[in-house]
């Protein structure tokens, strides 16, 4: 191990004694930029025709579409001199009038079922029905009120329904 730590201290010696040379750096003067000329001319040149030809296309496309229009269809008028048949009226039928008020029939309030609370302060959500809530969202025609960290409260024009985690 010895030697291997004098072959070292000896190749260290070598080289603060005799440093590699620097090599000699050549500077160029700086290149004035071509600042204010303009861009090749026939950059200008392939966008104008370019702008041409899209020009031509179009109007040739509208001209085709426009003169491709069927032959002019006439149409005459003549009169048939056939009877036309009679009409039979009804027999007339009396009103029936009745006062049933109609039955207002309301809809089916869907079985709501609380599967689960995730409360966040900023934004709670709830999963009811396999599906997650947040405040503001509406299931079936009741909407979501509120969340706390043990029970969803919603509400319709009506009623308020509080859902709760059972223990």
């Amino acid at each position: 191990m010895s030697l291997v730590n004098d072959a070292l201290k000896r190749a260290k010696q070598a080289q603060q004694e005799n440093p590699p040379p620097t090599p000699e750096l050549a500077f160029r003067p700086v290149e004035p930029a071509n600042e204010g000329q303009p861009g090749s001319p026939w950059l200008f040149i392939g966008a104008f025709v370019g702008l041409v030809i899209i020009v031509v296309v179009g109007g040739l496309l509208v001209w085709a579409v426009t003169s491709k229009q069927g032959p002019d269809m006439q149409a005459e008028a003549r009169t048939v001199a056939e009877p036309v048949p009679a009409v039979v009226p009804a027999q007339p039928v009396a009103p029936v009038v009745t006062n049933v008020q109609p039955e207002v029939v309301e809809p089916p309030k869907p079985e709501l079922r609380l599967q689960g609370i995730f409360f966040n302060p900023t934004r709670p959500s709830a999963v009811v029905n396999d599906r997650t809530v947040y405040v503001g969202d509406r299931i079936s025609s009741l909407h979501v009120r509120a969340i706390t960290p043990k029970a969803v409260i919603l509400a319709s024009g009506t009623e308020t329904n509080v859902l709760s985690l059972s223990h």
